[in-house]
């Protein structure tokens, strides 16, 4: 009895952790929604057992920019048996996947450059008016 409620509060915490990029489950669950894994997937990605990823989550993300980073992944490989290479390609791999999310325009941005797009279609010199402009508007509107 008292070992299923250790592993239910060491899943809680885990669920937990998966909130904060402090910890490695953030990363752990983003790689796996971008991939499509599930719990087993996972484990057998980074050489492990399923219900070792609990653990793990609840480990402080180690930082690629710092200079320990190296020893870092390897603490933490050694302690789970994990392949530390597959640890590092999914860390990388978030950071990626967060660089490219962040620089992704805004569905406002996207627009305000739709806008811009077609007021770019009327020639220089050309009287504006609300056919013309619609006209642009409408062009903008089929090519997407």
């Amino acid at each position: 009895m008292n070992r299923n409620k250790n592993a239910d509060l060491l899943s809680y915490a885990a669920k937990r952790a998966s909130q904060n990029h402090f910890f490695l489950g953030r990363d752990m669950d983003r790689f796996r929604a971008h991939r499509g894994m599930d719990e087993t997937d996972l484990a057998h990605f980074l050489g492990c057992v399923p219900k070792l990823l609990s653990k793990v989550a609840l480990c402080r993300r180690p930082d690629p920019g710092s200079p320990t980073f190296r020893a870092d992944i390897h603490r933490i490989a050694d302690a789970f048996g994990l392949q530390a290479d597959r640890l590092v390609q999914l860390i990388r791999e978030v950071d990626v996947l967060e660089t490219l999310e962040d620089a992704a325009p805004t569905a406002e941005q996207a627009e305000s450059r739709g806008l811009l797009l077609a007021a770019r279609d009327i020639e220089p010199g050309e009287d504006v008016t609300e056919e013309t402009a619609d006209e642009a508007g409408n062009e903008t509107e089929e090519e997407s």
